[in-house]
């Protein structure tokens, strides 16, 4: 996997994290079930850097979990977030890893 592959994984990982841990906030309106999914899904998020940091194998899991997180990204066609070019590659990327697994 290349750096730019990683870096973007990496980064759609992150963001979605930000996300979800701003939805924890007592304000958010979420209910208790939605914001221990949103905790397990940031734990999830933060297992699958550590395998990409580590350059280790990643599950058809880990793959449709990075494909969620970056589609925020790679649906900003006007690229207001900065990431879409990098998306639009990570979702190429993704989709070859998933017809090989």
């Amino acid at each position: 996997m290349n750096q730019q592959i990683k870096d973007q994984i990496i980064f759609a990982l992150e963001d979605d994290n930000e996300l979800m841990t701003a939805a924890l906030n007592p304000d958010s309106g979420l209910d208790a079930e939605n914001k221990q999914m949103n905790r397990e899904l940031i734990r999830e998020h933060e297992r699958i850097i550590g395998k990409v940091e580590k350059s280790k194998q990643l599950t058809p899991y880990d793959l449709q979990l990075i494909a969620d997180a970056n589609e925020i990204h790679r649906n900003d066609v006007d690229n207001l977030g900065g990431h879409h070019q990098e998306a639009v590659r990570l979702d190429r990327w993704l989709a070859k890893k998933m017809e090989v697994k």
